[in-house]
């Protein structure tokens, strides 16, 4: 914080990131400083992305999805990820690729027993590692996870006093 006295006009002016304060003898007066605004962000290919997605949820669930509150921020994480993806195997992020990308990302999280059921962008947002994981288990061939609430087939073989040895 600066502090600065002006002794001709007999006040202070303190200024501070979000305010300016001037202080005379008889009253303070607070201006606000007006933040700079950053420049918006246009992601590539969002309206095309933004229709797979409405697209995708009308053919698999007979309705529009609402896309409000945090839903565009989740949809950019996704498609952030699926981005730098496939820019690490250099591949061209082109509408076609971008596209064909979010709907096989789609597919593999209604794929997800638990997904499906619960199907909004925060939840696929959260859970996009493990519809990742899965996408590769399938194609080294390895089984996919089936869910949570399933057993697991385990022995359990008794020790010491409470069987045979």
């Amino acid at each position: 914080m600066l502090t600065y006295y002006y002794r001709k006009l007999g006040y202070f002016v303190t200024c501070q990131i979000f305010k300016i304060k001037i202080m005379t003898k008889k009253k303070e007066i607070v201006f606000p400083v007006k933040k700079k605004k950053k420049p918006v962000e246009v992601m590539e290919h969002w309206p095309d992305l933004i229709k797979t997605f409405f697209d995708f949820c009308v053919k698999y669930f007979r309705e529009k999805p609402s896309f409000d509150g945090s839903s565009p921020r989740d949809m950019k994480a996704i498609i952030i990820v699926l981005k730098k993806r496939a820019e690490a195997e250099t591949v061209a992020w082109t509408k076609e690729e971008a596209t064909r990308r979010f709907n096989g990302f789609l597919v593999g999280a209604y794929k997800d027993q638990w997904l499906r059921q619960n199907f909004i962008l925060s939840n696929l947002n959260k859970f996009k590692d493990k519809v990742f994981f899965n996408k590769q288990k399938e194609k080294n061939g390895t089984t996919t996870f089936t869910g949570f609430g399933t057993k697991p087939n385990l022995e359990i073989k008794p020790r010491g006093s409470f069987g045979k040895l």
